[in-house]
């Protein structure tokens, strides 16, 4: 619709380049109409704040691959800007301000990638108290009760594992598994000391194996705990 010509005006400049770009690989290609004629002043709002000028660059040299937008809740991490097989991962917290149009989630983690689209469950995220952040999109995010862990580096066989702790985790069912000609997907939950873990993974071919060694899992070359106050991955500090 109009998200991208209000949007342009309310961005910083050094922002602009790669939402130009954003808009032109990954909406422009698909979007034919914007109802302008229904709604003439997104017409005027384009006129107004399009970049005009403005030479689009890939957002990974400009925007952060991990992002959380703290009002709402909303957390996003990619490990790239390229084409379909980028990987996307986002879930919302549910603690952003109430009301008609507050966000809605039902506790749900999305993950796009490898050209498929699937998610599993993670309920009892609240505001988080353990938010880090790695170069390649990795996140760790940790409110207390629950846990959640995103890895792009690889280390695990796949190009990227989802690991949750606490909440309602344990309680879901098994996400519905990835069976594609190439991508697959796979999930288990393994009991590493008197620590539950659901571990999630998206590959092509047959995924990783997670197993238990003492109080942590591996999982090809890495390693996942829990320190107490977040789950702990060999490549991060």
């Amino acid at each position: 619709s109009g998200d991208f010509s209000l949007g342009f005006g309310i961005i910083e400049e050094k922002y602009k380049p790669a939402m130009l770009w954003v808009y032109e690989n990954f909406v422009k290609p698909h979007r034919f109409t914007y109802s302008a004629n229904t709604y003439p002043h997104r017409a005027v709002q384009a006129l107004i704040n399009w970049p005009i000028g403005v030479k689009a660059a890939n957002p990974a040299g400009i925007l952060p691959k991990a992002q959380v937008d703290t009002i709402h809740g909303y957390y996003m991490a990619r490990n790239r800007w390229q084409d379909k097989n980028d990987i996307l991962v986002t879930f919302y917290t549910q603690t952003g301000p109430q009301g008609y149009h507050r966000v809605s989630s039902s506790g749900r983690i999305s993950v796009w990638g490898l050209g498929v689209q699937t998610g599993l469950s993670l309920r009892g995220m609240g505001q988080a108290k353990v938010y880090k952040t790695a170069d390649d999109g990795s996140m760790i995010v940790g409110s207390g009760a629950t846990h959640l862990a995103v890895d792009f580096s690889g280390a695990s066989g796949a190009p990227v594992m989802i690991v949750s702790l606490g909440g309602d985790s344990q309680k879901d069912g098994a996400p519905k598994p990835v069976k594609g000609d190439k991508v697959t997907s796979k999930f288990t939950r393994v009991t590493a000391g008197e620590k539950k873990f659901s571990v999630f993974t998206l590959q092509e071919g047959e995924g990783p194996t997670a197993k238990a060694d003492g109080d942590k899992i591996e999982i090809g070359r890495q390693t996942v705990s829990f320190n107490g106050e977040q789950i702990v991955l060999a490549k991060f500090d």
